[in-house]
């Protein structure tokens, strides 16, 4: 039988609403938190009157790409995180994202890049995405969430390669005898995309109205031996967080296969 159309309904059987298969890409049962209070800096005079997250890609705000991947993914509450210029924000969901379930989490004072968190009283799911709302990514979610489940992690970190070619010969020695030499190596590391799926019981460790980074949290899970993980990140992804990166991501958008 090929269905199209589903019924969604809740534990008492009752309609919420229908689900249409030919839009969605996967039903995920988490909750995602999506961080737009930074100021991007960086990017001015780009950002003097619009938050960063509110710069356009093929006509669209970063931010709205990212909230449009999450729902393809069948993420059913999403809640933003606002701070500077919170107002564009707000508005431009609550007039073109009526029928969806976002909440905003509006900060008085800023809190870092996780700390926000701390300011919802109660998830839905037990597992929870966050991230930052300047990336551009086509990062498959469904694959990051089945990695991170069948793990049974506590915390996956999203990551992309950053390959750095040396172009001279690189010597391994103690004191200044030479053990041995490598000519011309190419050394890869991953680096921190700034997606993360976190068990809802280890946002208990986030404090309450500090400020407090995803990196402080890493750094607090691994130091309680939780399980603490990477997915390496096989399709595009980037930062825009510069004028630099802003005009590739305006390039790079066209053939972004979504």
């Amino acid at each position: 039988m090929d269905l199209k159309i589903i019924p969604y309904v809740n534990n008492n059987f009752e309609l919420i609403d229908f689900i249409d298969l030919t839009k969605l890409k996967a039903l995920l049962p988490i909750d995602a938190v999506v961080m737009a209070g930074g100021k991007g800096l960086r990017l001015k005079p780009y950002t003097n009157d619009i938050p960063k997250p509110m710069l356009e890609l093929a006509g669209k705000p970063i931010i709205a790409h990212n909230v449009d991947r999450l729902i393809s993914y069948g993420v059913r509450n999403i809640y933003i995180s606002v701070n500077h210029l919170k107002e564009q924000i707000i508005d431009y969901f609550k007039e073109n994202y009526s029928n969806c379930n976002i909440k905003f989490i509006e900060e008085n004072s800023p809190l870092g890049t996780i700390g926000s968190i701390g300011l919802v009283d109660e998830f839905k799911n037990n597992d929870i995405l966050v991230m930052n709302a300047d990336v551009l990514t086509n990062i498959d979610f469904y694959d990051f969430y089945s990695n991170y489940k069948n793990h049974n992690d506590n915390m996956s970190i999203a990551t992309f390669n950053i390959r750095i070619n040396i172009p001279y010969a690189v010597l391994d020695t103690t004191d200044k005898k030479i053990n041995s030499l490598i000519e011309k190596p190419s050394y890869t590391y991953y680096s921190n995309a700034g997606i993360y799926l976190i068990q809802k019981e280890m946002l208990n460790y986030i404090p309450k109205n500090q400020k407090y980074d995803s990196t402080d949290l890493m750094d607090k899970l691994i130091e309680e031996n939780k399980k603490v993980t990477h997915f390496p990140i096989r399709g595009y992804w980037l930062d825009i967080g510069n004028a630099q990166n802003y005009a590739k991501a305006q390039d790079d958008i066209r053939y972004i296969k979504f």
